[in-house]
């Protein structure tokens, strides 16, 4: 196997990320490149999804069900879904969340 420069490797991936990458950020970029540039496109849109329930978010909601997510401490952020019309999509909760208000995990 190759040897690998992490230096040179981190360089490159600030210059696509646009921001300074972790030692974790380096090597997942290392063993998936473009799993991680998807992840990290991802999490620039939505934020921190984390909090968000795995069947709500892969699945979104259901008509009447509700989530409730922690946005900021202390804050929660509630989610109904009280109606669909007909033909209409689910609903992704994940599309609420912004980057400037990331979801932390309680």
């Amino acid at each position: 196997m190759p040897k690998v420069d992490f230096a040179e490797v981190k360089k490159t991936l600030t210059a696509k990320i646009k921001r300074e990458p972790s030692e974790l950020d380096v090597q997942s970029y290392l063993m998936y490149p473009q799993v991680f540039l998807d992840y990290e496109k991802f999490t620039v849109q939505y934020g921190n999804v984390s909090p968000i329930p795995t069947p709500a978010f892969f699945y979104g909601l259901q008509t009447g069900e509700e989530i409730s997510v922690e946005i900021e401490e202390g804050k929660n952020a509630h989610h109904p879904l009280p109606y669909r019309g007909r033909g209409a999509r689910r609903w992704y909760p994940h599309r609420l969340l912004r980057a400037e208000r990331p979801a932390r995990a309680r």
